[in-house]
């Protein structure tokens, strides 16, 4: 089981690279620095296997993209962005 679960999270990985690489290379952004986030329960899992396994296939079809990875809820951002705002207070 063991094995087959390396090998589950390095395909998942891959396919995230796969996928973001190529719509970066749709959008004409394929040879530009630009920022790819992976976020979400996937993001928050911090499995280290598939981290490496979308670097990877990110940076075989986008060189330059630079893969963030965001561990807190989406509800976190949405929070700091009203207090900036100011249409929201603490207390």
């Amino acid at each position: 089981f063991i094995g087959e679960s390396v090998f589950y999270t390095g395909s998942q990985g891959e396919e995230i690279g796969d996928l973001a690489g190529s719509l970066l290379a749709r959008l004409g952004l394929a040879e530009a620095a630009v920022p790819v986030v992976l976020g979400g329960g996937i993001g928050a899992s911090g499995d280290e296997r598939l981290e490496a396994a979308a670097r990877r296939a990110l940076a075989a079809r986008a060189a330059y993209a630079e893969l963030s990875v965001v561990v807190e809820p989406p509800v976190v951002g949405a929070i700091e962005l009203a207090l900036a705002d100011g249409r929201a207070r603490v207390g």
